[in-house]
């Protein structure tokens, strides 16, 4: 591997070696404005010898709050760069839960997305009293400023005036920028990423810059003969999850150019604009996607509905022969070619005609999913990682993928199972310890192994596949064990539900609370009896959207034994959101909060029983 050793030390070679070469892009009014590698140095140098010269000392902690944006990633890298430790907070988050971020790590400064949140940040002024700056990405009013000076707060600088101040100090030392980033010591502290988790308090992982480094070449060597500098990346994902910083940190490896979204909401028409080869997904996105194209094909004419099956059950054909070792026949061949031509290629023009590769991650998605996408030509390689192992550790081969796996480790990766199922990490590229938090890290690494909480095995192929989480686990009151995840992703394949929760821990029969949207039942609504303007909950009191999930969840007992099946099911009158409190920031089920929320709705499905386990 590599000698470089810090993600300062990829940055600074990596912008040497591209310098001409178009590195990150934003939009604008709807268009791709675009720097080259020299223009993403000569930002972050700028922003890092500022940051410097505001009082920043080695290893004090920053905190950024703020949604994904180009400035979010070049504080990043600067913070890094000056020998700062990053803290990212969820812009989703309460004031108390950013107080308690901000106090536990010991920030010392904070970078402040815009006006909107630092209305937080005037509600907890006084629980933080360890700020010595603000640092802010959007231009601020006097009145805020005012409102922080009469509260007795810091100053605010803007990341615009950051800039300023740091061209003075390139041009008073030309040097210092590259001499503070090759003294760097690969035990510094890269960041602090604060699991949003689905229960209890949120932890702080640790990661040193040199585990940073070991992740990100680890990922190169595994794909680098696949992707490369050719390559463009869409980046929309949350960068205060370790994904999201993940995928935003492999432009340093791979030398791809990388583009921010506006936004989620905004996706689709950026997907168009930008046009990339290779996008990172959670499988929420994904999930949307396939109930997109299905939910078209299902309001065609009967013509396109049966020219579109023949072109999937032949890319299905010609797929498996693949699969299998085998090279297509020519006649299969020439058929896929059609399939292509007629019905593929104008899916692929929805994403902009270049898509190659969907990098899944975060949680499981269901095998139908990816077989079926991968049949329209849209390939996903699922992955698998942790906050703890940096994110992805494992993911399958851009050449073979097997659906319903996460692929194989990385290069310089150990993986095993333990007695009891459990999935054990050992790697250079881990986090090193919980801060501030000696007994859960000597909990969670023991003898140089990272115990992950998860459930897998190994495949005859080597690939690895995750069954379940530990704790998540359901034992029946007849001591049978249902694995929740993969019931879970199989109904949110269906038509109508949108999430689910399976229910029976300790219970004789398994329920589910069920969460249903909209978007999903549009299409529904006339047969429903409800206008466009309905809310969830009039759709949870509806007999016929229980309807609609009943048959969902008939489709889906038939596959599974009868003590997994779904014997009842609760539709909750909210949509699982994060500001709801039912989702993580990475699209995760809260359980625990969702089990608490509707704990007599549950109790309700188990009163007069009605459903034994068989």
């Amino acid at each position: 591997m590599s000698s470089l050793n810090t993600i300062p030390q990829l940055f600074l070679e990596r912008t040497e070696k591209s310098k001409t070469r178009l590195a990150i892009g934003w939009i604008e009014n709807g268009v791709v404005r675009e720097w080259t590698y020299a223009d993403y140095r000569g930002a972050v140098e700028r922003l890092s010898l500022a940051l410097r010269t505001r009082g920043l000392q080695p290893q004090e902690k920053v905190a950024i709050l703020s949604s994904t944006r180009r400035e979010w990633n070049l504080m990043d890298l600067a913070i890094q760069s000056a020998r700062g430790v990053v803290v990212p907070v969820y812009p989703s988050y309460l004031p108390e839960e950013v107080a308690f971020i901000i106090n536990h790590s010991e920030s010392c400064m904070a970078v402040i997305e815009d006006e909107a949140q630092f209305a937080k940040v005037l509600k907890i002024l006084d629980q933080i009293p360890r700020q010595k700056l603000f640092l802010t990405f959007a231009p601020v009013g006097e009145s805020l400023r005012k409102a922080l000076a009469a509260r007795g707060g810091p100053e605010i600088c803007t990341f615009d005036e950051l800039l300023r101040e740091g061209e003075a100090e390139r041009d008073a030392q030309p040097a210092a920028f590259e001499t503070m980033i090759r003294e760097q010591p690969p035990k510094d502290i890269s960041t602090i990423i604060y699991t949003s988790g689905t229960t209890g308090e949120p932890k702080g992982a640790v990661i040193t810059q040199y585990a940073w480094s070991r992740n990100l070449q680890s990922a190169h060597e595994f794909l680098g003969t696949h992707l490369g500098e050719s390559d463009t990346i869409l980046t929309y994902l949350p960068l205060s999850h370790v994904y999201g910083r993940q995928d935003s940190f492999l432009i340093l490896v791979f030398g791809w150019r990388m583009v921010f979204a506006e936004s989620l909401d905004k996706l689709v028409g950026n997907i168009g604009l930008v046009r990339p080869s290779i996008m990172a997904a959670v499988p929420r996105v994904l999930e949307k996607i396939y109930a997109g194209i299905t939910k078209q094909v299902a309001a065609s004419s009967g013509l396109k509905q049966a020219i579109f099956h023949w072109a999937l059950r032949t890319a299905n054909e010609f797929n498996a022969a693949r699969d299998r070792g085998e090279t297509p026949g020519g006649f299969l061949t020439w058929k896929q070619g059609l399939a292509h031509k007629l019905v593929f290629s104008k899916i692929q023009q929805k994403f902009g005609g270049r898509l190659r590769f969907f990098i899944s991650g975060s949680a499981p998605l269901a095998p139908e999913i990816i077989y079926f996408l991968r049949n329209l030509g849209l390939t996903i390689m699922e992955g698998y990682g942790l906050t703890e192992s940096l994110s992805g550790c494992c993911i399958n081969p851009a050449d073979k993928q097997i659906p319903g796996t996460v692929g194989k480790p990385f290069p310089h990766t150990e993986i095993k199972i333990a007695g009891d199922g459990e999935i054990l990490i050992r790697s250079e590229a881990l986090f090193s310890e919980y801060y501030k938090r000696p007994e859960a890290t000597a909990e969670a690494i023991k003898d140089g192994w990272f115990y992950t909480g998860d459930i897998g095995e190994f495949t005859p192929e080597g690939y690895l596949k995750i069954t379940d989480r530990k704790k998540d686990l359901i034992k029946t009151s007849g001591g049978k064990y249902i694995v929740p995840q993969r019931i879970e992703g199989m109904v949110k394949a269906q038509k109508y539900v949108s999430q689910i929760v399976v229910v029976g821990d300790t219970r004789n029969y398994a329920t589910a609370l069920i969460g249903v949207d909209k978007e999903k039942l549009r299409d529904a609504l006339p047969l429903i009896g409800l206008g466009a303007d309905c809310s969830v909950a009039d759709l949870a009191r509806s007999a016929k959207v229980r309807e609609l999930v009943q048959a969902d969840l008939d489709v889906v007992n038939t596959k599974l034994a009868k003590f997994e099946t779904i014997k009842k099911f609760f539709i909750c009158p909210e949509e699982f959101t994060i500001d709801g409190g039912l989702l993580t920031p990475s699209l995760k089920v809260k359980k625990k909060i969702a089990l608490e929320r509707y704990k007599s709705e549950i109790d309700a499905m188990y009163a007069g029983g009605g459903g034994a386990e068989s």
